[in-house]
């Protein structure tokens, strides 16, 4: 299905910030070769798949959006860029249409990596300790998180949060 690009005027059913040729334009500009090619069935899907994770990602955002029926977290009011200037309501940041590129590229190579299902178990430890009439167990979080971290994730979406922290994908 093709992607409906929202670019600030609030579009109906808007799905993407940019169109499959831009997308690529973009990854012949940085040589990802990974993302080459005319297979539209598999790049639209992976950028559904990124948009869906971005949405997700709205709450840790600043500001909030235009308008209730907009159905992607851009445009926002409230936002400023790192130098503390205000981004136009009607604005799609430079960082944000980035993202969604290399979010995209992410996902088209491995579908599923920004949203996956987890299995709780291995990181989660319980330790039972017995001393003479008394016992305790103690619950415990053991080792890093179990997943990846994408930097560029991070560093094109930081600047639009609320707070900068480090993007951790379970």
């Amino acid at each position: 299905m093709p992607l409906i690009v929202e670019d600030g005027s609030i579009v109906a059913n808007a799905d993407s910030f940019q169109l499959v040729s831009d997308l690529d334009a973009y990854h012949t500009k940085y040589g990802n070769t990974t993302w080459t090619g005319d297979d539209t069935t598999i790049k639209e899907p992976a950028s559904h798949r990124f948009m869906r994770w971005l949405v997700s990602q709205e709450g840790r955002m600043q500001g909030r959006r235009v308008s209730v029926n907009q159905t992607l977290p851009f445009p926002r009011y409230g936002m400023v860029d790192l130098d503390g200037n205000a981004i136009s309501s009607t604005t799609i940041p430079t960082g944000i249409i980035n993202l969604q590129a290399e979010g995209s590229l992410i996902e088209l190579v491995t579908p599923g990596t920004l949203q996956p299902s987890l299995a709780r178990g291995d990181m989660i430890k319980r330790k039972k300790v017995v001393a003479g009439p008394i016992t305790t167990e103690k619950e415990y979080f053991e080792g890093a998180p179990g997943g990846t971290s994408y930097e560029i994730l991070m560093d094109l979406l930081g600047p639009f949060l609320v707070a900068t922290d480090t993007l951790i994908l379970n």
